[in-house]
Parts: structure tokens; sequence; C-alpha cells
């Protein structure tokens, strides 16, 4: 399929900046957390941020959907390539998500690169399913039943947390939302096995280029680069792991990697339920959230967390 007509213009739109710059990254990451948001508004009973108490007293956004508990729990990580993002650049797609699948959705202000490299991220992202977890009770949870997830970098770490709980013994995690994550390392230097890093690296918004800045803020030491929990696909037993819904886009860098990570999943015995949205771009989520394919992704999202 062609590009959608609303995401061809939106990429006529779009100017670039040299992340690879501090000073542009500053300037990016405030473009980025203050999206605009107004005309969405999606009823909800509360909304709150805390504080929890672990090493880094991690922010976290709480959304209670308008309906009477006890709730699913979703822990959500959001996207921004390891580096930029927070509670508010993805408080839209939060809200959306408590508000359509009345899921009580806690959102992670997790760490940033280059200023706290890999496993900062992971390991605030672990520490807050975990609190989760313990809160179950104070959160009007449903029993045990926690469900991880998040876009681009944020799909990362949501499925290197459901390894880390496995690794770690718990705490148990019922299912993973993986939306265009990034699954593998990347670098400029290598041709990529990935063929959809040639085919759109340039002109569909995510470029080859910005996935190998991100790699090199996030990554910090060189043998970090292959390591599971930075480069979940490369974990050498990927088995026992939450039932997993992995959505690609058509002209993204991060197609095949993600395409390539949930057949590893099914191949070491796990659930997994895959679709390729056609005619759109990395981060269509967050830049379309009113149009028929993240329409279609909320409906995937709601009825794979309801199965």
């Amino acid at each position: 399929m062609t590009l959608r007509p609303h995401v061809k213009a939106h990429l006529e739109e779009v100017a670039r900046v040299d992340i690879s710059d501090m000073e542009e990254l500053k300037k990016d990451r405030d473009r980025f957390q203050q999206r605009d948001l107004k005309g969405f508004n999606y009823p909800l009973q509360k909304v709150d941020d805390l504080s929890i108490k672990n090493k880094t007293n991690t922010l976290i956004r709480v959304y209670t959907p308008n309906i009477e508990g006890p709730y699913n729990l979703f822990v959500f990580f959001h996207g921004g390539g390891f580096v930029k993002g927070g509670l508010d650049s993805h408080d839209l797609v939060c809200r959306k998500l408590a508000y359509r699948g009345g899921v009580k959705v806690i959102s992670v202000d997790y760490r940033l690169a280059p200023e706290h490299p890999f496993p900062a991220a992971p390991e605030d992202c672990y520490s807050v399913t975990k609190w989760v977890s313990e809160h179950v009770e104070m959160l009007d949870g449903v029993g045990k039943q926690i469900f991880i997830g998040g876009d681009s970098a944020g799909g990362n770490l949501a499925t290197v947390v459901g390894q880390m709980c496995r690794d770690r013994k718990g705490p148990y995690i019922a299912k993973q939302v993986l939306i265009y994550p990034v699954t593998d390392y990347y670098s400029l230097e290598h041709d990529s096995i990935y063929a959809s890093y040639n085919e759109n690296a340039k002109g569909y918004g995510l470029t080859n280029g910005e996935m190998a800045q991100f790699w090199n803020y996030y990554i910090g030491e060189d043998e970090n680069k292959l390591h599971p929990y930075a480069s979940p696909i490369r974990a050498a037993d990927l088995s026992n792991l939450p039932g997993a819904l992995v959505i690609t886009a058509q002209y993204d860098v991060l197609r095949d990697e993600g395409i390539a990570y949930a057949k590893k999943l099914f191949q070491a015995g796990n659930f997994v339920q895959h679709r390729q949205i056609s005619g759109t771009i990395h981060g269509f989520l967050s830049s379309f959230p009113e149009e028929v394919e993240t329409e279609e992704v909320y409906n995937l999202i709601i009825s794979f967390l309801e199965n």
C-alpha cells in the first residue's frame, strides 16, 4: 500500500532536527514533551501524579478509567529513542488506552540517556512494575494480573521488563503490548540485517541515522549493545514470556526487527499476535491519534487484553 494521504501530508510538513547536537536534542525534547493535544478529551475518573519510593524516586502518572474497579493494571513505557519523552508526551495515548480499554494505566517517567545510559531505563521500568505488583490493592487492581506495554523505545523496555520479570522470578506479567518496538542494536557502520533499514532509511519520519544516534546515546559501554536487556532479540532464551501483541508499521525502519522478534517469540513457544499496519510510519499512534489506523490498533489492544 502507498502512503496514506494524511501521512504523506504530514511528512511534507515535518522538519527534522540534528539530534547529534546536544542543544538541538534539548530543544527537540521540549517539543516532543509538549506536543499540542488540544481537542482530545477522554473523560476519566481521575489522573494522579505520584513519586514512588525506589532508588531514584521515579515519577509515575496513574490514569483511572471512568468505571468502577477493580481494574486490570497496565504499566506503560513511553517512546522517544531512550533520550526524550515523558509523562506529558504520551499523555493522550495513556488517556485513550484507559478510556477505551477500561484499564488503569500507570505511565513511567524513566530516566533518559545520554545523562543516564543503559541500564538505567530498564531498571527504572522494572522497579516500577515490581512496585505496581506490590501495591495492587492500593491501586484497586484485579489480583496479580498486570499488563505491560509501550511504543518504540517503550516497546523495547516493555519486552525487556518481561524478560527481567522472568529472570528475577517475578513479578508475574500476564501480557505485553509492543507497538513498533526497538528490538536490536543498530549502527550506521555496519549493514543492517533488516531490509527496512534500507527501504525506509529516509523520508518516512524516523531515519536510520536517528536510530543510530539514539543507540549511541543510550548504549553507554560498547559491550552492552548486544545485551538482551538492551537488544531483547539477542536473548539466548525467549521462552516463558508473556503473550505478546506486536504492532509494526509498513514504512518504518524498525518494521523488520519487530517482525523478526515476533517470530522468535512464537518459535520459543509464546503466544504471539502480530499485525502490520499498512500505509503508515513510525509513531503513527501519537502523530495521527484520530485516524482509522490508530483506531484499529486500539481495537486490537483492547481485544488482546480482554481475551
